[in-house]
């Protein structure tokens, strides 16, 4: 008998419960956080039960968990993606995801890619932008130390960039595969501003249709940098290695050059050379050079 051939999407779906398995059969182990729960993956959603204060619980979904004592129905669909999840996930994915887009598709799923990009950086401006005023509002004097580092504003404004594409794709792009495509490229796109901010949108804000509809700044480590300031300058030239540029001039060897100049040997130059302009500037000398040679020389007069 042949064996049955399973489908992509299929795969997909055994994959994802595999690892919800293993996921919460290690939150509800003995040690686990979960331990008076038991994780059950359903083949079908069933009937949906919220806890109250767990947001993650009562929607609709495959994954319920039972009190172990009782046997009742605790809660159901327990939160699959993190946000953690979708920041770090598309960008340990890129070296195998970048190839996967030029395999099947390459054309459309380029311009999913480039669709993720444009939405990741303007939706990370947005996002950027909202969640900063709140905090500012809420804590500035605990906000403002921090967000002034320059790395913390590359690393937090590309997650910024990572967060508002993964949950643009999750929402609005249904087709696991073009869904692929467009988190793979929010998350190159964020790799990009993260190394050099502002870089990417001028580019895309150059182009002739979509350039028009670009947020100025559409980066949101820019918008950090003009929001609190860098101190990646100040960074760069206060830092160890860069002070000892100002004690390696001031190092003995270079304060040598004062002392390599005023060295005999170089006043030795400059005497034998007083010496000889002063030598040819004689007026003795150079008279008695020239009588001698006066007197050794034939003249016309003479024949």
């Amino acid at each position: 008998m042949a064996r049955r051939r399973t489908s992509v999407a299929h795969k997909k779906v055994l994959a994802r419960k595999r690892q919800a398995r293993y996921r919460w059969g290690k939150k509800t182990s003995k040690t686990g956080k979960y331990s008076h729960l038991g994780a059950v993956i359903r083949r079908r959603p069933g009937r949906r039960k919220h806890v109250q204060g767990h947001s993650w619980t009562g929607r609709k979904g495959t994954v319920a968990l039972f009190n172990r004592k009782t046997g009742r129905l605790w809660g159901t669909n327990p939160i699959g993606k993190t946000v953690s999840g979708m920041i770090i996930s598309p960008v340990m994915a890129l070296p195998r995801a970048i190839p996967a887009l030029l395999k099947q598709h390459p054309v459309r799923n380029i311009g999913f890619a480039a669709g993720g990009g444009i939405v990741g950086l303007m939706g990370g401006t947005a996002l950027q932008q909202l969640v900063m005023n709140l905090l500012n509002k809420v804590a500035p004097a605990a906000i403002a130390p921090i967000m002034s580092n320059g790395i913390a504003q590359r690393v937090i404004g590309a997650s910024f960039a990572l967060l508002a594409g993964g949950l643009a794709g999750k929402i609005a792009v249904k087709k696991p595969a073009d869904r692929l495509a467009f988190v793979t490229g929010t998350a190159a796109a964020a790799i990009a501003e993260a190394f050099f901010p502002g870089a990417l949108a001028s580019k895309i804000a150059q182009l002739p249709i979509v350039g028009q509809y670009m947020i100025l700044p559409a980066s949101p480590v820019r918008g950090l940098m003009g929001m609190y300031g860098s101190d990646e300058l100040a960074a760069y030239v206060e830092a160890p290695a860069y002070q000892g540029v100002g004690a390696y001039v001031e190092a003995p060897a270079y304060q040598g050059v004062g002392a390599y100049v005023e060295a005999p040997a170089y006043q030795g130059v400059g005497a034998s050379m007083d010496d000889a302009v002063a030598g040819l500037g004689s007026g003795d000398y150079l008279a008695g050079n020239l009588g001698s040679m006066g007197s050794n020389m034939p003249s016309h007069l003479d024949s």
